[in-house]
């Protein structure tokens, strides 16, 4: 099982999702629903739906469930191994989640696919959008 918002797709996303599948025989993405998103105002960018869409499409996903935490998701998905990216290096991961990782046998893994971020893109985009229409007479950001 990997968990996430997957936002805006992109290339670390991809080699996570493969290589979470590399531990196992198959992939359940478990994604977060909208109202549970906590990255920023007007996040996310696409709603569940396409989010959910966009996974459906790759290879390495064979399913993507909805849910509102990642513990919630191990309890009720039950996977054997939860593959966490390598942003969660070092991570001390909350109770709950150990505890639920307990409640199911699950093991947790921390994938070794380079870091990177969709919320930097998303603010590097709209900080290049201001810049390039700055004193174009738009009001908007």
């Amino acid at each position: 099982l990997a968990h996430g918002v997957f936002d805006l797709l992109h290339a670390g996303h991809v080699e996570h999702l493969r290589e979470a599948l590399s531990l196992g025989t198959s992939l359940i993405v478990s994604l977060t629903l909208d109202e549970y998103v906590n990255k920023g105002p007007d996040r996310p960018i696409n709603t569940w739906a396409d989010r959910a869409a966009v996974l459906r499409e790759l290879r390495c996903v064979d399913r993507v469930v909805p849910s509102r935490t990642l513990a919630d998701a191990i309890t009720q998905n039950w996977p054997n191994i939860v593959a966490k990216g390598s942003d969660y290096e070092g991570h001390e991961f909350g109770r709950h989640i150990i505890a639920a990782c307990e409640q199911v046998g699950a093991r947790l893994v921390i994938t070794k696919a380079a870091k990177r971020s969709a919320t930097d893109l998303i603010t590097r985009t709209r900080e290049l959008y201001v810049r390039e229409n700055k004193g174009q007479g738009s009001t908007r950001q």
